[in-house]
């Protein structure tokens, strides 16, 4: 009897491991696809789901996103697609640095992942892009050379790492102090330089002195300084990368009747034509969407399902304008189709696009005398009532939408 009981004790242990295998493989899957994979660290020390040899990176569900986005752009660098922080990774840098920086929307950080020695800032709002070092030497000359190394590997790395990009930064962007553009051997040329200015920030304090037998005196430990340069980029940095995406936004707006200077001013406004921006609620990629709320609602309204997309897909651009699109669309068409007027219709849209449809209705569109009023005496409503952010929002689309509307109407190209 003992036996069979514990035969029969097995068998249902057997099955209940089977059970929560299948419910293990079926709630960590990303979209409804087995696939196995290697968790790797990129530069910036995120975790990052990688393809081993015994399966195939996302399979099918990775080409219906593919043809679902309707375009041929695609996200080379696994560096954006960061999915969660590495623990030892932040403990080591905030040891060495005394803190852990994190990337913005405005700001795109790296550490090297070798020794944590160097990081990269780079500013897309100032289009600046600054590395600092931490080096041990024995004096500010030696501290300099290391740092010149330190910082001639981590613009190899950004150039290696934006060149897989489809919205590159750092390739035949960075200038001299003349304006020329610094590329390949003269980008290292000028690194190397004797005039490449490498500020030391931070140095040792001066201790008191303490007599030490001679045998302790000089024991190999050196001092810890910290240095900073700065490469500037380009003007044209973000035209060019609006050039870049242009053809996205022209079809998307020409299929959700949306104004191509909107889109494109949400877009520079929300990220500056950054890919890979992370905000610090959690909005991703150009028109920063919140990847549980208004790209759930957008993908579901798109595709008539609902999905929570990933980092990786909204750091993709063509993905992440399609539901940008979809979005502000359904604002226009569902939250605010009661709005007269195409002005008044486009500025609802575009505070509840930063605040949520929700509060506008609730705190601008109730009072009834809204309907009557003028675009420029509802311009001014709408700021008065609006919180700050919001209000800062709106004169900023409106700033942005004046000068892309010029430049599409006068042939200027993008500014």
């Amino acid at each position: 009897m003992k036996i069979k009981t514990s035969i029969f004790g097995g068998l249902l242990f057997l099955l209940s491991f089977q059970v929560l295998y299948a419910q293990s493989d079926f709630i960590t899957d990303d979209v409804d696809t087995k696939r196995k994979t290697e968790r790797t660290l990129s530069d910036d020390g995120f975790i990052v789901d990688e393809l081993n040899s015994s399966g195939s990176k996302r399979g099918k569900s990775r080409t219906r996103e593919s043809q679902e986005a309707g375009d041929s752009f695609f996200l080379g660098s696994e560096t954006g697609s960061a999915l969660t922080p590495d623990d030892g990774f932040i403990t080591s840098i905030e040891e060495k640095w005394g803190r852990y920086e994190r990337s913005s929307k405005k700001v795109w950080v790296q550490y090297d992942k070798d020794d944590q020695s160097a990081q990269s800032r780079l500013d897309f709002e100032r289009g600046v892009l600054t590395i600092e070092t931490v080096v041990e030497a024995d004096s500010r000359e030696e501290a300099r050379s290391l740092a010149q190394k330190l910082i001639a590997r981590r613009l190899e790395r950004l150039v290696e790492d934006d060149r897989k990009t489809i919205l590159p930064v750092i390739t035949n962007n960075l200038v001299n102090h003349a304006g020329e553009i610094l590329s390949g051997t003269k980008l290292q040329g000028f690194v190397n330089d004797s005039d490449f200015i490498i500020e030391i920030i931070e140095e040792p304090r001066r201790r008191k002195r303490t007599r030490l037998p001679k045998t302790k005196r000089r024991s190999g430990l050196k001092k810890k300084y910290k240095t900073k340069s700065k490469i500037r980029l380009k003007p044209q940095h973000l035209s060019e990368r609006a050039k870049m995406v242009f053809p996205i936004i022209q079809k998307q707006c020409k299929g959700y009747r949306l104004d191509e200077s909107l889109v494109l001013s949400v877009i520079h406004v929300e990220s500056y034509f950054n890919q890979r921006a992370v905000s610090r609620t959690g909005a991703v990629g150009l028109m920063q969407l919140m990847p549980q709320y208004g790209a759930v609602e957008a993908y579901e309204e798109l595709y008539g399902k609902k999905w929570k997309p990933s980092r990786k897909y909204l750091f993709n651009p063509a993905n992440n304008i399609k539901l940008g699109c979809v979005y502000l669309s359904k604002l226009h068409s569902e939250y605010f189709k009661d709005i007269q007027g195409d002005f008044k219709k486009r500025y609802s849209s575009v505070a509840g696009y930063n605040w949520g449809p929700g509060n506008v209705r609730r705190k601008i569109l109730n009072n009834r005398k809204v309907f009557k009023m003028g675009d420029d005496e509802f311009f001014k409503y709408l700021r008065k009532r609006a919180p700050q952010e919001t209000k800062n929002y709106i004169v900023r689309i409106r700033e942005k939408e004046r000068n892309y509307r010029k430049a599409l109407t006068g042939n200027r190209g993008l500014l």
